[in-house]
């Protein structure tokens, strides 16, 4: 969740007026960022190895400082790991 939720702060689109936002259902957590992924990303990109294109390169170097990233790039790879890991992986790709 941490991840989830650093990643959605770090990457949204300031410019949007809107709110990174937390839902909750019966069967699933949403995290909601604000923004299209900043090209080129495409979401299968978000499922391998890539660059980490930093929206907000400052709010994402306060985050590294802090430990909240731990390498640029790796987030969503290590989201679907655990995922995997916990059996929610259907949930996460709905």
């Amino acid at each position: 969740m941490r991840e989830a939720i650093s990643n959605a702060i770090c990457h949204r689109d300031y410019r949007i007026n809107s709110n990174v936002q937390l839902r909750l259902f019966d069967d699933r957590i949403e995290v909601w960022g604000c923004g299209p992924l900043p090209e080129p990303l495409t979401v299968e990109d978000l499922k391998k190895s890539h660059d980490s294109i930093r929206r907000n390169p400052l709010i994402a170097k306060c985050f590294y400082k802090i430990g909240f990233i731990e390498e640029w790039g790796t987030g969503t790879n290590r989201i679907i790991k655990s995922c995997l890991e916990h059996g929610y992986l259907s949930l996460y790709l709905k």
